[in-house]
């Protein structure tokens, strides 16, 4: 499985956006967070003052760098189906099971706080809280030997938002493609299936239907180790080169 990195500054902050450690340090100095932080800094010289604002500010701008990939990759781990796929694919190694799952939301929080001392005295903290919700809608997820293999399709809808002693300091919503956001390449979207036609058709060998592959002397059906050129899946043909799957254009 893919190791992407998606943080909480790459959702809850526009591009380019340079933090929100300077918002954070002006709260830390300005307002009166239970009077401690504040009396600390007006007592103390400018320089003095503006650093314990400035290390507050970035402390609590590095919690934007928290690795939520498994907040987002995992948001599907408590469905039955997933469950049941993940401990099929480990009892059959060389088999695959692909799993389509509802639209689900997962909300996820942290609220860590920095604690401010002055000659090694604490003198108080500052509440910070960092907020998740995804909705993950239309996902096809392919599981083998007990682990997520690829994700084929779908999007996840994202609100993150970073607050600060209740003051919101950033907050962004957007769509993301799910195989994208997760480091997966995506295999063809499965279509809609063809009414069933009378007769059944004949298959050749070399077909494939449903992650197996129809043997040379057509008697049994093996599980799909890898793709080969020419392959079709759910209505796409491998090209040529083994890297790019192809609609096949209907007649």
């Amino acid at each position: 499985m893919p190791s992407p990195r998606v943080t909480i500054r790459s959702l809850a902050l526009e591009p380019g956006d340079g933090g929100v450690g300077d918002e954070i340090a002006r709260i830390a100095a300005e307002r009166d967070v239970g009077g401690a932080v504040a009396k600390v800094v007006t007592r103390m010289a400018a320089a003095g003052g503006d650093y314990v604002a400035g290390e507050v500010g970035r402390v609590a701008d590095g919690l934007l760098d928290l690795d939520v990939t498994d907040v987002v990759a995992h948001a599907w781990d408590r469905h039955r189906a997933v469950t049941e796929a993940k401990e099929w694919s480990a009892k059959n190694p060389d088999g695959e099971m692909v799993v389509p799952l509802v639209t689900h939301t997962v909300k996820w929080s942290y609220e860590p706080a920095v604690e401010v001392s002055v000659d090694a005295i604490a003198v108080t903290s500052i509440a910070l809280a960092v907020g998740l919700d995804t909705t993950v809608k239309g996902a096809i997820i392919a599981f083998r030997r007990g682990e997520v293999a690829d994700v084929r399709t779908g999007t996840v809808e994202v609100r993150a938002k970073v607050e600060c002693e209740g003051v919101k300091l950033a907050e962004r919503s957007g769509t993301f493609g799910l195989p994208a956001l997760l480091g997966f390449s995506g295999a063809p979207p499965v279509q809609a299936p063809a009414p069933v036609q009378r007769p059944e058709p004949a298959y050749r060998p070399g077909d494939i239907v449903n992650g197996h592959r129809l043997n040379a002397d057509a008697t049994a059906w093996l599980p799909v180790d890898r793709y080969r050129p020419g392959d079709v899946v759910n209505g796409h043909r491998l090209d040529p080169t083994g890297t790019t799957w192809v609609p096949i254009a209907r007649r």
